[in-house]
């Protein structure tokens, strides 16, 4: 049995394969993982009580590293996933039903999302390992979304985490 490889790659397919993870772990249909450009609070709500984006953010190369005559382009790429749930109630037990639902609360879904991808190795069909494992940064505060009075009556909260995935980059020298 051939052994796993490290293959240089570009991060469309680990994107590719982080979205399929959370959808997989999360039970959802694949569109309810959305990859995005916008700022979070800007990108629509598309599908129902709970949503999970994803904005890939800078990248940096890490110091090069020789071995066996060949330099590694070994890069970092911040990609950051936020959650946003909804939940309707009253208002004078409204934010402490949203926060600790058991079911849809918001920190039953981050920490869903971080149990999905906290160390996830994305790996191709021939088992290739095409990013190392990944590390799940700090949760943001969870904050009510929309714009002006609209935040106030919104029944959605977001937050975000960074995450950081490395990956060697595809280069086409030989």
């Amino acid at each position: 049995m051939p052994e796993a490889t490290f293959p240089r790659t570009g991060f469309s397919p680990v994107l590719s394969l982080i979205a399929a993870q959370l959808a997989s772990a999360l039970s959802y249909a694949s569109q309810r993982v959305i990859v995005t450009a916008m700022d979070f609070d800007d990108c629509p709500h598309l599908l129902g009580e709970t949503d999970v984006l994803l904005r890939p953010g800078k990248e940096s190369a890490l110091p090069a590293r020789e071995g066996g005559g060949r330099a590694v382009n070994l890069r970092d790429r911040e990609l950051k996933v936020a959650v946003r749930t909804r939940y309707h109630a009253d208002i004078a037990s409204g934010d402490v039903e949203h926060y600790t639902r058991a079911s849809l609360g918001h920190f039953a879904l981050e920490d869903a999302v971080t149990d999905a991808l906290e160390s996830f190795c994305a790996h191709d069909s021939d088992s290739d390992l095409l990013a190392l494992p990944l590390l799940v940064g700090d949760w943001s505060e969870a904050r009510r979304g929309g714009q002006g009075q609209q935040k106030e009556k919104s029944g959605w909260l977001m937050s975000w985490a960074p995450v950081r995935v490395r990956y060697l980059r595809d280069l086409a020298q030989p």
